[in-house]
């Protein structure tokens, strides 16, 4: 017996016998949970409930289904998040991406329900798709990263192909990671941070190919973001908007350099991962370089792929990737 199931037997009558009750607000409750995220620091949950309320408000808003600007829970009904998925598909979204955002809402839906914010006997996320696809493995090979390094592009690409590359470097830091840094993140001959996810300290060694990057972009922000990702000559920008700029630009580069499969923020972290174990180094090690709290995880990232140096993985710019577990992973 589900939770819906139950809630039947509680009130065989439905939900009428409710309807004095009045329905709280699903927007402002959503916003809360963004404001409470903030306040913890989870910022990758900020991210990803940020987008997916900005991409619901935007369906609302083209639907005429706001009520003096606002959207209660008892008007998210199985036609309207039906309505949404159609919406979702319109914009020529994947499957995945389309689940990801139902899961979104309909993990805070169902929050609010058993915070008592709202009664329900049905579920209306029932109708639409919310699995999780098998997708294929992320990850690019050596030479692909020599392409990526060596490609004429635009030059508004190179930013993006920077900060892929920054990424790949940095033992396939997120891209949330890289927005974040500052200068008081380098520290001697390291880059000391703080995974978002995870909130685990990472040492990585600045390796020339880093300090390269670093120096091509630095008083760029006009602050002291090492990156203009959040901030571009002193002036504030939106991560999301920077996101999905950075996707965009990936998928362009993609094009350019002739991959069958579009680059994402994702590749660049499945490909040190694939690379540095086709070269050797233990799962341990790689687990503990990406700040995986168990192996199971960094098993997710791997390919099999034919043996190569790091070397080769990080092009021929004299790199060594220093991946002794002693010495870089404390």
């Amino acid at each position: 017996m589900n939770y819906y199931e139950f809630l039947k037997v509680l009130s065989p009558h439905g939900e009428a016998s409710f309807s004095g009750q009045q329905s709280a607000s699903f927007l402002r409750f959503l916003r809360k949970n963004i404001k409470h995220s903030e306040v913890n620091g989870n910022a990758s949950a900020v991210a990803k409930l940020s987008s997916t309320l900005s991409k619901f408000t935007r369906f609302l808003v083209s639907a005429n289904l706001l009520s003096n600007g606002d959207f209660k829970f008892a008007a998210l009904t199985p036609e309207v998040v039906k309505k949404f998925e159609w919406y979702l598909k319109s914009e020529m979204l994947s499957m995945n991406t389309i689940s990801f955002y139902m899961r979104l809402l309909r993990s805070y839906y169902h929050k609010g329900v058993e915070q008592g914010l709202h009664f329900s006997t049905t579920d209306p996320f029932k109708q639409v798709y919310t699995g999780i696809p098998r997708t294929k493995k992320r990850a690019i090979d050596s030479e692909t990263i020599k392409k990526i390094t060596n490609a004429n592009l635009p030059k508004r690409l190179e930013l993006s192909r920077d900060l892929f590359l920054f990424s790949f470097y940095t033992r396939g830091m997120s891209f949330i990671d890289v927005a974040n840094l500052k200068q008081k993140n380098l520290k001697g001959s390291q880059i000391v941070y703080y995974r978002s996810k995870s909130g685990k300290e990472l040492r990585i060694a600045l390796e020339p190919c880093i300090k390269k990057i670093i120096a091509k972009y630095k008083g760029v922000s006009g602050s002291d973001y090492l990156f203009p990702i959040r901030m571009y000559n002193g002036k504030c920008k939106s991560y999301s908007t920077s996101l999905r700029t950075y996707n965009n630009h990936l998928r362009r580069l993609s094009s350019i350099i002739g991959l069958e499969y579009p680059l994402t923020s994702y590749v660049s972290r499945h490909s040190w991962a694939s690379i540095a174990k086709a070269a050797g180094v233990p799962i341990l090690t790689i687990s503990e370089g990406m700040g995986h709290s168990s192996e199971k995880t960094t098993q997710i990232y791997l390919t099999t792929q034919k043996k190569k140096t790091i070397d080769d993985a990080i092009n021929e710019a004299s790199i060594q990737m220093r991946l002794d577990k002693e010495q870089n992973y404390k």
